[in-house]
């Protein structure tokens, strides 16, 4: 049994990734990154429906869902800047 948790709870050596990682360059620029931020705020349109009939049927509640989502939303973009600044390797966030 010590064996499974030693496994599940081993932790990997960030150099091993930097190592491997070191011949790629890093391309993409502020324009791109704008680019894939329109472009996901565009793809969400598929739950503007959806919404519109929420807000039909659930009343003040949706401003709610709405808040609580942005919040979840903000903590993971915040999770996902950590891990890039922690380990700034292709592949880490």
């Amino acid at each position: 049994m010590s064996r499974l948790t030693e496994k599940m709870f081993r932790k990997e050596d960030p150099l091993v990734y930097q190592d491997k990682d070191s011949h790629l360059i890093r391309s993409l620029t502020t324009k791109d990154f704008l680019a894939l931020g329109v472009g996901t705020i565009v793809s969400a349109s598929i739950f503007t429906l959806p919404g519109v009939v929420a807000a039909q049927h659930a009343g003040p509640a949706v401003a709610l869902s709405c808040l609580t989502a942005a919040i979840v939303a903000g903590l993971v973009a915040f999770a996902y800047a950590e891990m890039a600044a922690a380990m700034p390797f292709a592949g880490s966030a």
